[in-house]
Parts: C-alpha cells; structure tokens; sequence
C-alpha cells in the first residue's frame, strides 16, 4: 500500500537475499524499525526471516524511492512488534560453528553441512565446540556403542545452532575405537589372462620363440632397407637362430618319439665283479727267430 512505510532487510547468512515488508505510518512497528536504520536486528519469524538476523538497509516513505520493495508482495508487518529484537550493532553477528560427525561404520561423503540428513547410523552435526577432537574418532555419551570421526570446523551453510554432544572418549583412528577394521580393505580382482590356443599345436614357448625371430629379422630387413640402426642394442642373430632352429627340431622330433634310452639303475649295493683267472705262465725259450 502506498501509504506505508516499506523497510528493505538483507540477510545476514546470504548476502543477496533481501526481505520486504510494510507498516503503518506512525504504527509501533514503524516507530521502532524507523530509529534501527542500518543496524542488524533478530526476528523471531522463520516464515519470512529464516536465517534470524537481518541488516535494515532502507526505510522508504514514498513509491518513487524504492519502487522494488513497494511492488514486493505485501507484508503488513503491524501486528509482529513481538518479533523484532534490536542488537544495537551493525555487524551481522559470526556464523555460529558446526562440526560434522561421520559415523565409522559409514561409507559415504557428504557435500554441504546443512543438507545433511542426520542418523546416529550416518552423519550427525553438532554445535558442540570439537576443535580440539578435529581428526580424531570420539565416542559419545548419547549415542553409545557408536565411534565417530570429527570434522570441521563449517561456519556457512551449516543450518545451525544443532544439537549438542558429550564426548566420552577419543581415539586416534576408527580401528581403535572398534577393536577392528570396520571398513575392509577393497581388494582389486583382475581377470586372469586367456592362454587357449584353439586349433594351434604349438607350445606357447615354440610361439614366443618364432615371434621373436620373426620380428627382429624383419627390424634388420627395414634398418637395411631404409638406412634405420637400432638404437637399444644389437640384436644377437646367432643366438636368434639357434633357438629358431631348436624349435623346429623339437617340432620334427616330438620328445615322445625320440625319449631318450632307459638306463637302468645299479641295485644298491651293486654286486661285485666275478675274478678273472689268469693262465699259467708258458716256456717259450727257443722258440722262434730272432732278428
């Protein structure tokens, strides 16, 4: 209406949020917020002030000043004195802090601290000053059995003042205040690699032999082809073709085919050996010629 005061308040919490609202001229409502021009004050409103503290920025008599705050949908404050509280200060009071309470048994994250949703069996947030706990796993009196790994701590966006927590005990990491590892370690499975050769006879060592030949020969035919030298090392060629032609031999000759001889084991102890006679010895003076 435009015969109403309009006042134009801007939240404390976000800064670009700006809240409108009329009173009569003259109006207890007028006469108060009239002498708290650019001062913060605490409204008890959480319909249409929910972040509580708000800085009144103008106090417009006539349309043609602020033109936005009259077209604002109207809020005919009249009747709320009750909810308007002077600080006296111009400053918009510190952000209360909050801590985040991170369950040990939780697997989860989370991204901002008031749109957290909180179970004793998930994430808490607390008021309860934790600095000192910050990094540590704590246990607490209201929820017992529970260990809880501390952060913060978050000033904006926190949604609170929260609730409030005891904390009994603290450790240095979730396994000592379980007694064991509630988050087992992943264990990374990796596929094992498919060695069938379907329809090939050939071992696997035979394949990688002839691979190697084949490949390093054709590196000497393109290095005299087209001028290219090897820069990691000669290639020892003598010894590619032994083991080129080892191959092949064990291909012509299957090791069943050609098994080496059986020989027999001596029985332990072995027997001894039978004596050997020796003939008597023969007189042979004046046989023979001599030359």
């Amino acid at each position: 209406m435009i015969g109403n005061k309009c006042f134009t308040f801007r939240s404390c919490v976000n800064q670009d949020e700006l809240v409108y609202i009329q009173a009569t001229r003259d109006s207890d409502v007028d006469l108060f917020l009239s002498s708290q021009a650019g001062l913060v004050l605490e409204i008890n409103d959480p319909v249409h002030f929910p972040d509580v503290h708000y800085t009144l920025i103008e106090v417009c008599t006539a349309y043609i000043y602020c033109p936005e705050c009259y077209e604002a949908p109207v809020v005919l404050y009249d009747d709320f004195i009750r909810n308007l509280n002077a600080t006296g200060s111009g400053e918009c009071p510190t952000p209360p802090e909050a801590y985040v309470l991170s369950n040990c048994r939780y697997t989860g994250t989370f991204d901002d601290v008031e749109d957290i949703k909180e179970s004793p069996d998930t994430l808490l947030v607390t008021s309860s000053n934790l600095l000192v706990y910050v990094g540590m796993v704590v246990t607490l009196e209201e929820y017992p059995g529970n260990c809880y790994t501390v952060y913060g701590p978050y000033t904006e966006l926190t949604g609170c003042p929260c609730e409030y927590v005891t904390v009994q005990n603290a450790s240095g990491d979730c396994t000592c205040c379980l007694g064991e590892d509630p988050r087992p370690p992943l264990e990374r499975v990796l596929p094992k690699p498919v060695k069938i050769f379907y329809h090939i006879t050939d071992t696997e060592c035979e394949i990688k032999d002839n691979t190697t030949f084949a490949n390093n020969y054709y590196k000497l035919f393109t290095g005299i082809r087209y001028g290219l030298k090897n820069c990691c090392g000669e290639v020892d060629f003598e010894k590619l073709w032994i083991r080129k032609e080892l191959s092949d031999y064990s291909r012509i000759n299957p090791p069943v085919t050609c098994a080496p001889p059986v020989v027999e084991e001596c029985p332990d102890p072995c027997p001894a050996p039978e004596p050997i006679a020796c003939l008597p010895a023969e007189d042979v003076i004046g046989q023979g010629s001599f030359v």
